[in-house]
């Protein structure tokens, strides 16, 4: 039968974050049913068309003309014997200077990276194992707080943390620190309190220093988190949020409002901040939800649906299948964090015991990327040396339990990128069997040893048999051709190694009736 050739979609918005549902696809449509324009909504016109396109990836990034696999650079070494690093983040003074701060979970050790240079060990804070730790610059400094032990600032002449005394408040009560507008804002499990606009440190109620507090009206739990918006802050609780909204009135700063339809909030790591919109992204109880000072509303129904479900995902490299984890059998359910980098990827870590693996939502393009890579905090890289304004490409960065810091490659370098990128499943008409003749697939250096493509046929259309790899044909520049000659009633395409998937070009013939 006379062969046909089909160029296949690499830049469909959505990845199925379980594989297996994705429907079957079709390359000619018939008689189906599951996408009519008359009836589905515009939302949601990009999420079943029947078109064949990629239903698994990890360690691969969107780009405009498709995807990308990724690779890993290591920036700093892990500290020998410490497998417990918990977070990370910049603390800095007045005069710009600079460094990482980090620390553990277990016995709270303290570390800092200052340039260049390895971790350094510092002195730690007696009682902040377990406690939680917030931060916040005002004014020039940096505080940090330890649940109910107290606040401090790192000294950059001494390299020693440097106990603060917040005037008008007992340490023993207060969770937290946040800045917003000139403020230090601290709280308690049920009370914010606000500092002078003069001293961040003074939070002794005066009319005239504008320090002040009290109750947050509209609190429907204890509080839990307080974190700053361009508004002002938004008061997280188990079981909602309230927006704090600047009035400029400098004997009440703050006026308080319930947001509507938000949730509660069990864990600081479950929400970050947007700067293009002004918004907090937050996993709640009510599922992942974007929050402004006005309103709360329910994003990426699917994530939420993936994360709270009992199936974990993964996909073998070595033996080329998939692998699910019944995660209700084990009686856990899935680890989370939400992180934003670079003002554009919406990063969502997840994994079973730890972190392994992170959803990525390019804000921009609107498209979703997954990487592979175990970690325990996933932050925005920035360059140390102040001189250094420019580095968006390259901000994407990892921490790892032992202190290790790797940074996302996200282009496509030969020796360093490798990723899974599976597209499918193919069929021509659904009466028939297809027979794969040959597949063009564009860009592979042409040096690069890393990478090869393989058929994963179906004989029913939905269970996968053994992967069948493909006979290099040609190598020319960055086009790679692979021969097959295999019939089945779908198929999907493997992709493992270094890419920059543009285009796929499937030559195939229509077989016997099924």
């Amino acid at each position: 039968m006379t062969q046909q050739t089909y160029r296949a979609n690499l830049t469909a918005p959505q990845i199925p974050f379980l594989s297996e549902d994705h429907g079957r696809s079709i390359i000619m449509k018939g008689q189906d049913q599951n996408y009519i324009p008359v009836y589905t909504p515009q939302q949601d016109t990009d999420r079943d068309l029947g078109i064949p396109q990629a239903i698994y990836a990890h360690n691969v990034m969107p780009v405009t003309q498709g995807f990308s696999a990724v690779g890993y650079e290591s920036l700093f070494p892990g500290v020998e014997g410490v497998t417990t690093f918990q977070d990370i983040f910049i603390v800095r003074n007045e005069f710009e200077q600079r460094a990482y701060f980090a620390y553990t979970s277990n016995g709270r050790q303290f570390y800092l990276l200052e340039g260049a240079s390895a971790w350094v060990e510092l002195t730690s804070v007696v009682g902040s194992a377990g406690a939680l730790v917030t931060h916040s610059h005002v004014s020039g400094v940096t505080y940090i707080y330890f649940e109910a032990l107290g606040c401090y600032y790192f000294d950059f002449t001494s390299n020693s943390l440097v106990s603060v005394s917040l005037l008008g408040l007992t340490a023993s009560e207060i969770l937290g620190i946040v800045g917003t507008v000139g403020y230090l804002i601290a709280w308690s499990s049920n009370a914010i309190a606000w500092s002078s606009v003069i001293d961040p440190t003074d939070f002794v109620p005066s009319l005239s220093t504008g320090a002040g507090g009290g109750s947050v009206e509209g609190a429907r739990g204890k509080l839990t988190l307080c974190l700053a918006h361009s508004a002002g802050v938004i008061v997280y609780t188990t079981r909602n949020a309230v927006a704090a909204v600047y009035s400029g009135n400098s004997r009440y700063p703050f006026s308080f409002r319930e947001i509507i339809s938000s949730g509660g909030l069990i864990d600081q790591r479950l929400v970050v901040s947007d700067a293009n919109t002004g918004t907090h992204y937050a996993y709640t109880t009510s599922g992942l939800q974007t929050i402004s000072v006005q309103a709360a509303q329910i994003v990426f129904p699917e994530v939420t649906d993936f994360l709270a479900g009992e199936r974990f995902e993964d996909f073998d490299e070595v033996n080329l299948a998939f692998t699910v984890t019944n995660l209700e059998q084990l009686g856990v359910v899935m680890r989370k964090q939400l992180s934003i980098i670079s003002d554009r990827y919406l990063c969502i870590s997840y994994g079973i015991t730890e972190l392994t693996h992170a959803l990525v939502y390019d804000i921009a393009q609107k498209r979703w990327g997954k990487l592979k890579v175990t970690h325990v905090a996933a932050f925005e890289y920035s360059l140390l040396d102040p001189e250094t304004t420019e580095s968006p490409k390259h901000s994407f960065a990892f921490l790892q339990k032992n202190g290790a810091v790797v940074l996302l490659e996200p282009e496509y370098h030969e020796g360093v990128s490798s990723g899974i990128l599976i597209t499918g499943k193919y069929q021509y008409v659904r009466s028939r069997f297809i027979t794969l003749q040959m597949a063009e697939f564009e860009n592979v250096r042409s040096t690069d040893s890393s990478f090869q493509m393989y058929c994963m046929p179906t004989v029913d259309g939905k269970n996968f048999q053994t992967p069948v790899l493909g006979t290099a044909k040609t190598v020319t520049g960055n086009l790679r051709e692979y021969a097959f000659r295999t019939s089945c009633q779908n198929f999907a395409m493997i992709f493992k190694g270094g890419f920059s998937a543009t285009s796929l070009l499937l030559t195939f013939t229509v077989h016997g009736r099924r």
